[in-house]
Protein backbone atom coordinates (compact mmCIF):
# COMPACT_ATOMS: atom_id res chain seq x y z
CA UNK A 1 0.00 0.00 0.00
CA UNK A 2 1.22 3.68 -0.72
CA UNK A 3 1.58 6.02 1.89
CA UNK A 4 -1.44 8.25 0.90
CA UNK A 5 -3.85 5.00 2.10
CA UNK A 6 -1.68 3.62 4.95
CA UNK A 7 -2.18 8.08 6.26
CA UNK A 8 -5.94 7.21 5.32
CA UNK A 9 -6.24 4.17 7.21
CA UNK A 10 -4.42 5.79 10.13
CA UNK A 11 -6.90 8.49 10.28
CA UNK A 12 -10.09 6.43 9.76
CA UNK A 13 -8.63 4.72 12.83
CA UNK A 14 -8.16 7.45 14.21
CA UNK A 15 -11.52 8.82 14.12
CA UNK A 16 -12.96 5.62 15.07
CA UNK A 17 -10.95 5.67 18.01
CA UNK A 18 -11.87 9.59 18.61
CA UNK A 19 -15.57 8.04 18.52
CA UNK A 20 -14.66 4.91 20.79
CA UNK A 21 -13.51 7.76 23.50
CA UNK A 22 -16.58 9.77 22.77
CA UNK A 23 -18.96 6.69 23.41
CA UNK A 24 -16.96 5.98 26.43
CA UNK A 25 -17.74 9.84 27.94
CA UNK A 26 -21.06 8.84 27.25
CA UNK A 27 -20.77 5.83 29.02
CA UNK A 28 -19.10 7.65 32.57
CA UNK A 29 -21.35 10.74 31.84
CA UNK A 30 -24.60 8.04 31.75
CA UNK A 31 -23.04 6.23 35.13
CA UNK A 32 -22.58 9.66 37.42
CA UNK A 33 -26.78 10.47 36.62
CA UNK A 34 -27.68 6.98 36.97
CA UNK A 35 -25.54 7.28 40.42
CA UNK A 36 -26.92 10.69 41.21
CA UNK A 37 -30.88 10.14 40.46
CA UNK A 38 -32.92 9.33 42.93
CA UNK A 39 -35.63 6.56 41.48
CA UNK A 40 -39.20 6.67 42.96
CA UNK A 41 -39.41 2.91 42.90
CA UNK A 42 -38.28 -0.12 41.81
CA UNK A 43 -39.99 -0.16 38.36
CA UNK A 44 -37.71 3.04 37.34
CA UNK A 45 -35.26 0.84 38.57
CA UNK A 46 -36.63 -2.27 36.15
CA UNK A 47 -36.66 0.94 33.11
CA UNK A 48 -33.32 1.92 33.57
CA UNK A 49 -31.96 -1.93 33.45
CA UNK A 50 -33.36 -2.34 30.60
CA UNK A 51 -32.22 0.51 29.01
CA UNK A 52 -28.90 -0.72 29.83
CA UNK A 53 -29.61 -4.08 28.15
CA UNK A 54 -30.37 -2.14 25.46
CA UNK A 55 -27.06 -0.25 24.92
CA UNK A 56 -24.98 -3.46 26.04
CA UNK A 57 -26.73 -4.74 23.07
CA UNK A 58 -25.48 -1.66 21.05
CA UNK A 59 -21.96 -1.95 22.35
CA UNK A 60 -21.76 -5.81 21.31
CA UNK A 61 -22.73 -4.88 17.86
CA UNK A 62 -19.92 -2.09 17.92
CA UNK A 63 -17.40 -4.96 19.15
CA UNK A 64 -18.58 -7.50 16.56
CA UNK A 65 -17.38 -4.42 14.20
CA UNK A 66 -14.02 -3.83 15.68
CA UNK A 67 -13.70 -7.94 15.80
CA UNK A 68 -14.06 -8.03 12.03
CA UNK A 69 -11.67 -5.07 11.24
CA UNK A 70 -9.37 -7.18 13.26
CA UNK A 71 -9.71 -9.97 11.07
CA UNK A 72 -9.03 -8.02 8.16
CA UNK A 73 -5.99 -6.17 9.13
CA UNK A 74 -4.97 -9.83 10.22
CA UNK A 75 -5.84 -10.73 6.27
CA UNK A 76 -3.89 -7.94 5.43
CA UNK A 77 -0.89 -8.84 7.35
CA UNK A 78 -0.84 -12.37 5.59
CA UNK A 79 -1.15 -10.91 2.28
CA UNK A 80 1.69 -8.64 3.04
CA UNK A 81 3.69 -11.88 3.95
CA UNK A 82 2.90 -13.66 1.03
CA UNK A 83 4.29 -10.52 -1.20
CA UNK A 84 7.85 -10.20 1.08
CA UNK A 85 8.31 -13.87 0.46
CA UNK A 86 7.68 -13.21 -3.20
CA UNK A 87 10.30 -10.25 -3.42
CA UNK A 88 12.90 -12.71 -1.86
CA UNK A 89 12.30 -15.60 -4.00
CA UNK A 90 12.38 -13.15 -7.06
CA UNK A 91 15.56 -11.92 -5.29
CA UNK A 92 16.98 -15.04 -4.88
CA UNK A 93 16.15 -15.85 -8.55
CA UNK A 94 18.23 -12.63 -9.95
CA UNK A 95 21.00 -13.25 -8.19
CA UNK A 96 21.43 -16.95 -9.56
CA UNK A 97 20.78 -15.51 -12.73
CA UNK A 98 23.52 -12.99 -12.58
CA UNK A 99 25.81 -15.35 -11.34
CA UNK A 100 24.55 -17.80 -14.14
CA UNK A 101 25.51 -14.66 -17.19
CA UNK A 102 29.12 -13.58 -14.83
CA UNK A 103 29.97 -17.63 -15.14
CA UNK A 104 28.77 -17.66 -19.23
CA UNK A 105 31.04 -14.44 -19.45
CA UNK A 106 33.89 -15.56 -18.00
CA UNK A 107 33.78 -18.95 -20.13
CA UNK A 108 33.33 -16.80 -23.00
CA UNK A 109 36.64 -14.98 -22.14
CA UNK A 110 38.27 -18.32 -21.60
CA UNK A 111 36.98 -19.26 -25.10
CA UNK A 112 38.11 -16.34 -27.06
CA UNK A 113 41.51 -15.83 -25.05
CA UNK A 114 42.23 -19.88 -26.26
CA UNK A 115 41.09 -19.10 -29.96
CA UNK A 116 43.30 -16.78 -30.24
CA UNK A 117 46.26 -18.70 -28.95
CA UNK A 118 45.08 -21.37 -31.39
CA UNK A 119 45.33 -18.59 -34.25
CA UNK A 120 48.43 -17.78 -33.32
CA UNK A 121 50.20 -21.30 -33.16
CA UNK A 122 48.35 -21.82 -36.38
CA UNK A 123 49.48 -18.03 -38.03
CA UNK A 124 52.11 -20.18 -40.67
CA UNK A 125 49.83 -22.50 -41.64
CA UNK A 126 46.50 -20.79 -42.49
CA UNK A 127 45.70 -18.12 -44.06
CA UNK A 128 46.29 -14.55 -42.08
CA UNK A 129 42.88 -13.09 -42.11
CA UNK A 130 42.40 -9.74 -43.58
CA UNK A 131 42.28 -6.56 -41.44
CA UNK A 132 38.72 -5.74 -42.16
CA UNK A 133 37.54 -9.42 -41.11
CA UNK A 134 40.05 -8.85 -37.94
CA UNK A 135 38.12 -5.83 -37.51
CA UNK A 136 34.87 -6.93 -38.07
CA UNK A 137 35.40 -9.91 -35.71
CA UNK A 138 36.25 -8.02 -32.69
CA UNK A 139 33.43 -5.39 -33.46
CA UNK A 140 31.15 -8.69 -33.33
CA UNK A 141 33.12 -9.70 -29.93
CA UNK A 142 32.99 -6.36 -28.43
CA UNK A 143 29.09 -5.83 -29.10
CA UNK A 144 28.66 -9.11 -27.40
CA UNK A 145 30.67 -8.49 -24.60
CA UNK A 146 28.51 -4.93 -24.27
CA UNK A 147 25.23 -6.51 -24.49
CA UNK A 148 26.34 -9.31 -22.11
CA UNK A 149 27.87 -6.25 -20.10
CA UNK A 150 24.56 -4.37 -20.26
CA UNK A 151 22.36 -7.16 -19.36
CA UNK A 152 24.08 -7.98 -16.14
CA UNK A 153 23.79 -4.19 -15.61
CA UNK A 154 19.94 -4.28 -15.76
CA UNK A 155 19.72 -7.32 -14.01
CA UNK A 156 21.49 -5.15 -11.28
CA UNK A 157 19.49 -2.98 -11.43
CA UNK A 158 16.21 -4.70 -11.22
CA UNK A 159 18.00 -6.76 -8.39
CA UNK A 160 18.26 -2.87 -6.83
CA UNK A 161 14.65 -2.29 -7.40
CA UNK A 162 13.51 -5.26 -5.60
CA UNK A 163 16.08 -4.88 -2.71
CA UNK A 164 14.46 -1.36 -2.00
CA UNK A 165 10.85 -2.49 -2.46
CA UNK A 166 11.87 -5.63 -0.06
CA UNK A 167 12.92 -2.71 2.20
CA UNK A 168 10.05 -0.69 1.96
CA UNK A 169 7.53 -3.52 2.43
CA UNK A 170 9.53 -4.86 5.45
CA UNK A 171 9.09 -0.89 6.59
CA UNK A 172 5.29 -1.31 6.42
CA UNK A 173 4.66 -4.68 7.56
CA UNK A 174 6.31 -3.57 10.94
CA UNK A 175 4.52 -0.19 10.93
CA UNK A 176 1.34 -2.05 10.08
CA UNK A 177 2.17 -4.62 12.88
CA UNK A 178 3.04 -2.09 15.51
CA UNK A 179 -0.65 -0.15 14.62
CA UNK A 180 -2.45 -3.19 15.16
CA UNK A 181 -0.97 -4.15 18.24
CA UNK A 182 -1.35 -0.37 19.47
CA UNK A 183 -5.30 -0.88 18.29
CA UNK A 184 -5.70 -4.55 20.10
CA UNK A 185 -4.30 -2.51 23.85
CA UNK A 186 -6.74 0.46 23.12
CA UNK A 187 -9.69 -2.42 22.04
CA UNK A 188 -8.76 -4.32 25.41
CA UNK A 189 -8.47 -0.91 27.52
CA UNK A 190 -11.92 -0.11 26.41
CA UNK A 191 -13.15 -3.23 26.75
CA UNK A 192 -11.94 -3.21 30.73
CA UNK A 193 -13.63 -0.08 31.31
CA UNK A 194 -16.60 -0.94 30.19
CA UNK A 195 -16.90 -4.21 32.14
CA UNK A 196 -15.82 -2.67 35.34
CA UNK A 197 -18.26 0.41 34.84
CA UNK A 198 -21.06 -2.34 33.96
CA UNK A 199 -20.00 -4.47 36.99
CA UNK A 200 -20.28 -1.17 38.97
CA UNK A 201 -23.50 -0.37 37.35
CA UNK A 202 -25.00 -3.85 37.82
CA UNK A 203 -23.87 -4.75 41.12
CA UNK A 204 -25.84 -1.99 43.25
CA UNK A 205 -29.15 -4.63 41.94
CA UNK A 206 -29.46 -6.60 44.34
CA UNK A 207 -31.67 -10.03 44.68
CA UNK A 208 -34.92 -8.91 47.21
CA UNK A 209 -35.47 -11.76 50.13
CA UNK A 210 -38.72 -12.64 50.95
CA UNK A 211 -39.17 -11.22 54.06
CA UNK A 212 -38.17 -7.80 52.78
CA UNK A 213 -41.53 -7.65 50.42
CA UNK A 214 -44.09 -6.25 53.10
CA UNK A 215 -41.05 -4.00 53.46
CA UNK A 216 -42.84 -0.09 53.11
CA UNK A 217 -41.02 1.52 50.37
CA UNK A 218 -38.48 4.83 51.45
CA UNK A 219 -39.59 8.33 51.33
CA UNK A 220 -37.96 10.85 49.01
CA UNK A 221 -35.82 11.76 52.12
CA UNK A 222 -34.60 7.71 52.37
CA UNK A 223 -33.99 7.64 48.77
CA UNK A 224 -29.87 8.24 49.42
CA UNK A 225 -29.12 6.03 51.55
CA UNK A 226 -31.31 3.25 49.55
CA UNK A 227 -29.14 3.89 46.31
CA UNK A 228 -26.28 3.42 48.55
CA UNK A 229 -27.57 0.10 50.06
CA UNK A 230 -28.20 -1.22 46.22
CA UNK A 231 -31.27 0.59 44.76
CA UNK A 232 -33.72 -1.29 47.25
CA UNK A 233 -34.68 0.00 51.11
CA UNK A 234 -32.63 -0.87 54.04
CA UNK A 235 -33.90 -3.55 55.86
CA UNK A 236 -34.91 -2.05 59.33
CA UNK A 237 -35.13 -5.88 61.81
CA UNK A 238 -32.33 -6.24 64.14
CA UNK A 239 -32.52 -10.04 62.61
CA UNK A 240 -32.16 -9.20 59.21
CA UNK A 241 -27.79 -9.47 58.31
CA UNK A 242 -26.54 -6.57 57.23
CA UNK A 243 -25.92 -5.92 53.21
CA UNK A 244 -22.74 -6.01 51.69
CA UNK A 245 -21.51 -2.89 50.00
CA UNK A 246 -20.40 -2.79 46.62
CA UNK A 247 -16.71 -2.95 47.12
CA UNK A 248 -17.25 -6.04 49.75
CA UNK A 249 -19.25 -7.88 46.70
CA UNK A 250 -16.68 -6.91 44.02
CA UNK A 251 -14.02 -8.37 46.27
CA UNK A 252 -16.43 -11.90 46.59
CA UNK A 253 -17.94 -12.80 43.51
CA UNK A 254 -19.38 -15.37 44.47
CA UNK A 255 -21.50 -13.66 47.00
CA UNK A 256 -22.74 -11.66 43.82
CA UNK A 257 -26.50 -12.37 43.69
CA UNK A 258 -28.46 -12.78 40.41
CA UNK A 259 -28.20 -9.85 38.11
CA UNK A 260 -31.15 -8.68 35.89
CA UNK A 261 -28.78 -7.42 32.98
CA UNK A 262 -25.64 -8.85 31.04
CA UNK A 263 -22.93 -9.08 32.53
CA UNK A 264 -19.17 -8.06 30.88
CA UNK A 265 -16.23 -10.77 31.32
CA UNK A 266 -12.87 -9.02 31.00
CA UNK A 267 -12.59 -10.20 26.96
CA UNK A 268 -15.78 -8.10 26.70
CA UNK A 269 -18.18 -10.19 25.40
CA UNK A 270 -21.55 -9.69 26.72
CA UNK A 271 -23.43 -12.82 28.82
CA UNK A 272 -26.63 -13.04 29.64
CA UNK A 273 -27.60 -14.37 33.15
CA UNK A 274 -30.43 -16.38 33.14
CA UNK A 275 -32.85 -16.93 36.22
CA UNK A 276 -31.25 -19.53 39.21
CA UNK A 277 -33.43 -22.45 39.74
Amino acid sequence: PSKEELFRRVLQQQEQLHSLEAHRDTLETDLRLWECSRLTGQEDEILYLEHIVRRNEVELGEEEFWQSELRLEKECERERQERVRSLRASLEEYTQRIYELSARTEALQEEIQWEMAERAKRGMETIVPSSTELEDMAAKMKRDLEAKVKQGTQLESNLASVEKALEEAERNLQAQTQELEELNKELRQCNLQQFIQQTGATVTVLQARPEEDAQPEPSLRELPACRRNGGFPPTTGTDSPPRASTTQLLSHPRTLPEPLVPSLNPEGAYILAGPQE
